[in-house]
């Protein structure tokens, strides 16, 4: 909507200027984007300087003269990144003891729950992997089985034909030992990979016990972060210590995870 300056109540203290320009009220939800020199983000490019009034911006109005290129958008990324660290400046000019305190617990429980999130991820992995080795395992195994019956099988017949006699008798006697010390060495290979199979299928197992465990450990983490994160609003030292245990619980649960490998790995190194 354009209008004339001089007939606008609000802008009598700009008449002079406005008299010899048109300029356009834009309402905007989100707020004026503007710099410490009253500058929008429309003019900082060689553009009219725009106008922004305090009433006016107290109602997220702007009062904008026509600038060179593009209008301006309703919404500036850069705007709300900088209101966001504004609030964290004011956070950190608050001098509260209790507060920083309360940040320093959260960024404690944010790493270890990040570890801990990083480990579970790696235990449910590893625990997929291992599966799949062992059902390949077992596969071949299966293979193996079935070649062990072939070679059986052929041992047998060969027995039977050298057994009945004949001119090719001491022949086929040779050929049925051979088969038959093939079939022990497949046989051999087969429990082999049956062995391997059942060392995969329980190393499976321990990777997703490990995964549960830590899954419990990451969601006390995180239950801390949130009602440390209460702590800072509601400013109750009560909330404060719940978060902490919750966190003191969860990293106990993760750490205690490894606690039996390492113990093992010292008895061995020891």
């Amino acid at each position: 909507m354009v209008r004339d300056a001089a007939k606008t109540p609000l802008l009598t203290m700009t008449k002079n200027f406005a008299a010899q320009k048109k300029f356009v009220i834009l309402m905007s939800p989100k707020g004026v984007s503007k710099d410490a020199h009253g500058l929008c983000s429309a003019c900082e490019n060689g553009g009219t300087p725009a106008l922004h009034l305090g009433g006016l911006a107290k109602r997220h109005t702007k009062l904008h003269f026509p600038c060179q290129g593009d209008a301006p958008t309703m919404s500036d990324p850069a705007l709300e990144a900088h209101e966001h660290a504004e609030h964290a400046e004011h956070a950190a000019h608050e001098n509260n003891p209790f507060v920083s305190l309360v940040s320093i617990t959260i960024a404690l429980l944010a790493v270890i729950a990040a570890v801990t999130g990083s480990l579970e991820s790696i235990e449910d992995g590893s625990a997929i992997i291992e599966a799949n080795k062992a059902v390949l395992a077992q596969d071949q195994a299966s293979d193996q089985w079935a070649y062990y019956q072939s070679k059986s099988l052929k041992q047998k017949m060969y027995s039977i034909a050298a057994d009945a006699g004949g001119t090719h008798a001491s022949d086929y006697a040779k050929t049925a030992k051979k088969e038959g010390d093939e079939a022990k060495d497949v046989q051999t290979g087969a429990r082999k990979l049956e062995a391997e199979r059942d060392k995969l299928l329980e190393e499976s197992r321990a990777h997703e016990e490990r995964h549960h465990r830590l899954s419990l450990g990451a969601t006390l983490l995180e239950i801390g972060i949130a009602i440390a994160t209460i702590a800072i609003i509601t400013r109750h030292r009560l909330t404060w210590l719940l978060s902490a245990l919750l966190g003191v619980a969860g990293g106990a649960v993760a750490g205690a995870t490894y606690a039996t490998d390492l113990l093992h790995l010292f008895t061995k190194t020891h």
